[in-house]
């Protein structure tokens, strides 16, 4: 596996290069990796002030995610991306939060199209079938919907925050977003 300097290299040179999130789904097949991740346990989340949201891809198919608009005047807000567990309660919670304290506009992006899991077998299996051109479109629009205020607030900044599957996956935001993406953070 290419290391994540060497591949933003490449990616930022422009040689067409697989996603270092392909990367990731050999760890689905890794027991320690599998045995780190406790499966998520139920709790019981309402919404305060998210949505569910759907836009166009750039693959003409719909995509989906969990939207929490900025707070008055906040003109920032984050493309955030799930852990392989697919778009859970959890990110759902964590989108709200980052709203409740930071005032940004939270896109949550489902990027399994309505999959999600509690087991982490079938999480490996999901990020295995992952298909990095779905996600390509999924994230390329989301910014850009972003910046442009189909969600109804229209963001001058983006940056991109996700979680293990989603740290790979928000790096790629930052790659593909370009200029339009201002920070980016991988846990």
């Amino acid at each position: 596996m290419l290391g994540i300097f060497a591949l933003s290299s490449l990616l930022l040179s422009g040689h067409q290069q697989p996603s270092c999130c392909s990367g990731m789904a050999a760890f689905a097949n890794d027991p320690a990796f599998l045995a780190a991740h406790l499966s998520p346990l139920p709790f019981d989340f309402k919404a305060k002030s998210g949505h569910t949201v759907h836009w166009a891809a750039t693959d003409g198919k719909e995509a989906s995610g969990f939207y929490v608009a900025p707070k008055k005047g906040n003109k920032v807000s984050i493309v955030l991306v799930h852990e392989y567990w697919g778009l859970n309660d959890y990110m759902r919670q964590e989108a709200e939060h980052i709203n409740a304290v930071a005032g940004y506009g939270v896109l949550a992006v489902d990027m399994y199209d309505g999959k999600v899991t509690t087991d982490s077998n079938t999480a490996g299996q999901y990020m295995q079938d992952m298909n990095a051109q779905r996600g390509d479109a999924i994230i390329k629009s989301a910014v850009a919907d972003l910046k442009n205020g189909s969600f109804g607030s229209k963001a001058k900044k983006v940056g991109s925050l996700g979680f293990c599957f989603g740290g790979g996956w928000s790096f790629n935001t930052a790659v593909l977003g370009g200029s339009s993406v201002q920070a980016c953070v991988m846990f």
